[in-house]
Formats: structure tokens, sequence, C-alpha cells
């Protein structure tokens, strides 16, 4: 009977149970773009003929994915579209928010005439598949292109599906043929973009325009694509910002002290390498020069490598001179009998992190950090050592004497951190950075006047110059683009290495087009699919919601509206961030000057899809520069916010000092913030 039933139901996996099969489906009923193998030149290799073995050539290739037609796939998506019908909002002057706040969009005659055109960041990296340590460490080595676009809202374009893939080359046929031979297929495609290109969005032709703001990557990959010295030690010129010798980096600590960089002394430069009549001379201009050759990126009207390349603030700050600093700080406390290396780890081990701290809890240090042949820095990943230098007064804090120069030093440290990643910057605070910065290096000299300023610390003074150009710093992080590596990571494991690039490449192309699905809910796509998630959810009873609603008449919330479907969840995941029982939140300001209100969730509910969150208060007394934190106490009073409410989305820990005051330690500047918001303008709801 059983058999009879299920036999008259055709099998939902016939014609597709092979891969080729499963593949030809997926290209027929997505919206599936072909990725192309681009041919660079050719190698001659033995081959097994038979009983013989005989030469023959064999092509060396990239894998290429058409920009344009991957442009059109992701308007293929109504809810990603409508965010292109529109010019970006801006912020007031003054005000800086996103990359269409800085001055090279504001001023820019190219937008002013095509409102809705893509805002487009690309970004290129080296990626180990193999153990780095292993025999075949660089052998399978693949340089890996992405872009995104900075039309949709950072609160998306943070997540990993936000970043594409643009193209995928193996690195040794990079470094044998140029980068610029990769890039030349991207560059054709963004000046078609560039110059308005027709395609079909939802059965409609339209011309869309586009133009690259930016390009994101780590120093050597940013020199690389901009045709400078990768290797900067062996370079008369340091920086790809500016004219700077060894000698000036070790005196002079403001931009202005040097020569900047400019599109039409960078253009002169490469024609003076490219006219040198002995191999000779070429190599000296190039090292005088710190230039390598003309980068493609020139070939796109108005691209300036010397304005565009920004400065990365996970590599030059965490991964660079953040450590670097720390390092030397810690080593002098260290040797002057201050402080040991193991109340240093006992003191990191021990402290009392919060829920959303413990992925990036900073491990104990080794002794060869400080004394071995690996003495140069930390050895932490850029979130941990980000969590390391914010938490470092409540970690070592208590163990030292904090009017120390050495401990003021840390703290300075600490404060252009907080300034660098705010996601919302006044002009008035990017001047104080700069003059911060100095003022910082200056100290450097002073305190440790036998050590070199690293050109990573060099960089730090392009810093407010750059923000001025494209925005806020986290706009132009790595961070995202790092974390879509993962991916090609897992997928590289699972397979030979025959054909590498290709295999990725397809994976991804096939794994990317089911998320344009023809007949799917645009809010299906990853990129919103996963805007707000529960925990264990528990709805109130009539007695609950009857009390609940008399806390919102009381305080205001929802005038005239009866509370209906009305649950309590143990968490909530809102646009990435998770909100936990106990976790502290900023949920107004008062005073003058302004200070942050913070709350501590004790509840949170969800009301007709609306998230509101019960908060036990807490009175901010006032930032305390040792700490680098605001000083709290708490108040007997229990409120409510909505999420649209907040001053800011993050989350913060209460932490205590040795004599058990509490404070709030927050995850980047927030004084900017605290003013919009104060002034009824939130950047929540940008």
């Amino acid at each position: 009977m059983v058999k009879d039933i299920f036999s008259s139901v055709p099998d939902p996996f016939d014609g597709i149970h092979t891969e080729a099969l499963q593949s030809s489906y997926i290209k027929e009923n997505f919206n599936y773009v072909e990725y192309k193998e681009i041919v660079l030149g050719t190698k001659f290799i033995r081959k097994k003929k038979g009983a013989k073995r005989i030469i023959c050539e064999k092509p060396e290739t990239f894998i290429y994915i058409p920009l344009l037609d991957s442009l059109n796939q992701l308007l293929s998506n109504t809810r990603i579209s409508a965010m292109f019908v529109k010019k970006p909002d801006v912020c007031k002057p003054g005000v800086f928010y996103d990359i269409q706040d800085g001055s090279l969009y504001q001023n820019s005659d190219y937008f002013d005439k095509h409102e809705n055109a893509f805002l487009l960041i690309l970004y290129h990296d080296e990626l180990e598949i193999c153990n780095p340590l292993g025999s075949k460490a660089g052998v399978h080595k693949v340089d890996l292109y992405y872009y995104t676009i900075g039309n949709i809202n950072p609160k998306f374009r943070s997540k990993r599906c936000a970043v594409r893939l643009l193209a995928i080359a193996n690195a040794n046929l990079v470094k044998k043929y140029g980068i610029n031979r990769i890039m030349s297929p991207v560059v054709d495609d963004l000046q078609k973009l560039y110059n308005g290109h027709t395609m079909e969005i939802h059965g409609v032709n339209q011309k869309v325009y586009g133009k690259v703001l930016m390009c994101a990557g780590d120093t050597l990959g940013q020199h690389y694509i901009g045709g400078f010295k990768e290797g900067v030690g062996v370079s008369f010129q340091k920086c790809r910002h500016c004219m700077c010798e060894f000698d000036e980096m070790q005196t002079n600590f403001t931009e202005e002290s040097f020569n900047p960089r400019t599109k039409q002394n960078y253009d002169r430069q490469c024609s003076e390498i490219e006219r040198a009549t002995t191999k000779a001379v070429k190599k000296d201009l190039q090292t005088t020069y710190g230039i390598n050759i003309r980068s493609e990126l020139c070939k796109l009207p108005t691209f300036d490598v010397t304005q565009q390349l920004p400065q990365d603030i996970m590599h030059t700050l965490l991964e660079g001179t953040v450590q670097y600093e720390i390092r030397l700080v810690l080593l002098h406390f260290i040797k002057t009998g201050k402080i040991t290396l193991n109340q240093i780890n006992g003191a990191i081990v021990n402290h009392a992190y919060g829920y959303s701290e413990i992925s990036d809890k900073p491990g104990a240090m080794r002794d060869s950090v400080f004394n071995g042949d690996e003495k140069y820095k930390l050895k932490y990943k850029a979130a941990q050592a980000h969590l390391f230098a914010r938490l470092l007064p409540f970690i070592i804090g208590p163990l030292l004497d904090t009017s120390d120069n050495y401990y003021t030093f840390l703290v300075e440290l600490i404060q252009i951190v907080q300034l660098v990643f705010a996601p919302l910057i006044k002009i008035e605070s990017i001047q104080y950075l700069k003059q911060l910065i100095d003022e910082h290096l200056s100290n450097f000299k002073v305190l440790f006047p036998d050590v070199n300023i690293t050109p990573k610390q060099h960089y730090l003074i392009h810093i407010p110059s750059a923000i001025k150009a494209l925005g806020p710093m986290v706009r132009s992080s790595c961070f995202s683009f790092e974390s879509a590596h993962n991916y090609f990571k897992i997928v590289a494991r699972k397979q030979n290495f025959k054909k590498l690039t290709m295999s990725l490449a397809k994976r991804h192309q096939l794994n990317d087009c089911c998320n344009f699905g023809c007949n799917e809910p645009a809010d299906l796509h990853p990129l919103f699919s996963s805007e707000i998630a529960y925990g264990v959810v528990k709805a109130l009873d009539k007695v609950s919601t009857d009390s609940l609603q008399n806390m919102f008449n009381e305080s205001g919330l929802l005038p005239g509206i009866k509370l209906e479907n009305v649950f309590e969840t143990s968490w909530l995941k809102l646009y990435g961030t998770t909100y936990k029982k106990g976790a502290v939140i900023a949920v107004g300001t008062v005073g003058n000057p302004e200070l942050p209100v913070f709350g501590i969730i004790s509840k949170i509910w969800s009301i007709s899809e609306y998230v509101y969150f019960g908060v036990d208060l807490l009175k901010s007394v006032n930032f305390d520069y040792t700490h680098q934190a605001y000083l709290v106490r708490f108040i007997d009073h229990f409120s409510i916010y909505s999420t649209e409410r907040l001053v800011d989305y993050n989350i913060f820990h209460v932490k205590k000092d040795r004599f058990g005051n509490k404070y709030v330690p927050v995850k980047y500047d927030i004084d900017d913030i605290i003013e919009e918001y104060a002034e009824g303008r939130s950047y929540m709801n940008i």
C-alpha cells in the first residue's frame, strides 16, 4: 500500500543526479554569471603520450568574473536595485559617515550628472590556501580580487555576501606577468561603465553608470596595485602618499612637512622610468621614486593612485603600529622591574571578558615576543589587538602607576585608535586626531630615542586627510573583504589542486547564483535574510501583557495602541550585533556637555516585529581619560527603549578598576555620535 502511494510520486532529484546535470539545471533556472578563462601566456611542459614524453605548450591563465554581468545579476534583486534609484544620502557639511561624505565624492561633477551611479570599491589580496608552514606553502597561493558597492548601506555592506568576486589568479603567475595584466579586463569593463552601459533590469533596458571611488587592501597589496615598490625598505621614498625618505620620517610628524605625491608628479615619474635608456638607469629611477611601473588603474578617468588607495587600519594600525608600540612599552615596564611577564599574562587570562569579547580574547604572550627572534609585535590577530588595546587600562592599569609617561603614551595610542575607528566623525575631531598623531609620534621619539619610526607609524599622519577624502576609515577597512577568504579556504580543502583557480571560481559562481532565483522574494537574499534573529521566544500571558501595556503608557510609547502578539526573547541578533541580558547599550544623552545614558539590558520584547529593550539605567559621571571609558554609577530606575532610539548599535560591558569603580569602555569614540543624537540626528537611521 505504502509502496504504491510513493511509486506514483515523481523523484524530485530526477535529472540532476550528477554534478554536470546539477550545474546545467542551476545555470538554466538561476541567474548564473559565467566566468572567463583569460590566457596570460604559455609555458613548455613535458607530457606523456603513449610510451613517450613529448614537449608541448600549456596555456597559463587566470579567471575573470565579468564585472558588468556581475552587476546585472546583483540588480536582478528588486530590493538591491532600489538602493540605486536615488542619489545616496549624505550628511551635513563637516560630518563624515560614509564614503559619499568625503571630498572625492562631493567634489565630483560625475556624480552630479549621474546621481544613481555605482560607487565601486575594489580590493586585492593574496591568500595562502595550504598550510603556511608546510612544504606546499606558496605553491598554490592565489591572488583574489573583489569588489563591493558603496551605494549599499554600511549595515548591509559589512556582510560577507556584499563582497563580490571579480578575479582569481595563481600568485606566481601574477608575479610573472604583472598585476596590470590581471587588471586589464577589469579596467576595460570599468571604462565601459564610466561612459554608460546598457543593461536589462527587470525586463527594461536601462543605461547605468559607475566609477571606482577607492581601492582597499593591505600595504603590500596597495603598493602592488598602485605600481609602487612593495617592499619600502629598499626604496628611498617610503610612502605612496608623499615623498618621504627615512631620515625625514624620524623627525617630521605632520603631513604638511612632506611634499605630497600627486597625480601629476606620479605621471611624470612614471614617464621618466618608461623613457630610461638603460636597465641600470631605470632601476635607479624606480628606487629613487619608489615606483616600479605605471598602474593599470591610471587608465580609469580621474582615478588618482596617490589619493584613492587609502591606508587600511586593520593592517597599518592593529597589526602594525598598535602591537609595535604596546610591545615596546611593556618591554620597558618589564626591564625596569615595574611589572613581570607572568603578571601581564595573569591579568590577560583572568580578566572578566564580556560575552561579545570572548571570541577576540587575547592570549598569553610568549617570552620570545620580547627577547627572541620573533620580537617586533605581539603576534595577535587584528581583532585581538583591537580588544587588547581598548582594555589595557583595565588589564594592566591596576598593576602600574597611571601617571607614568609610558602609560600616558599608551593612553594616547588608545585615543588615536578610538578616533580612527569611529563610524561617524566631525571635522573638529579630524583636526584633533591630526594634532594627537603629531604629539604621539613626537613622544615616541622622546621615550624611545634609539628606536626608529616605522613606515606604518608614518602612515598615521595621512589618515586625517584620508577621512576628509573618503569618509571614516572603517569604510575602507579590509575586515569584511578578508572574511570572504574563508569560503575559498574551506572549498580548497575539499578538492585537489588541479586547475585550482577555475575550480574555486566555478564553485563560487554556482553557489552565488543560487541567491538570485527567478521567483524568490528579494528579502531572501542573504544580504537581508539575517537582518534579525531571536533566541528562545516566549509569548507573554494576559497579566504580563497588561503590565507591559501600563509601562508603555507611562513611558509614552505607542500611545493609543493596544499591545498584541507580545513575546519575550532570551537574546536578539540585529544586523550582526547580538543583544543579551546583562549587556550595556547607549540609550540616550544628558547634560551639557552631553554624556551618554547607558542601560543594562534586563528584558527584550518583540512586539509586532518591533524590538524593545527593558533596561536598568546607569548614570554617566564623566569620561575618564586614564581609563578611556565612561565612569558610571547604578541608579534605581527602569526604562524602556526601542532599537530605533538607541544612540549606537553596539553593546558594551561594565568594567571595574582596582578601587571597585565601574566604567563602560566603548568600542570607538562616540563623542560626535552623541552630539548628532542630541541635535536630533541619529546615524542609526541614515
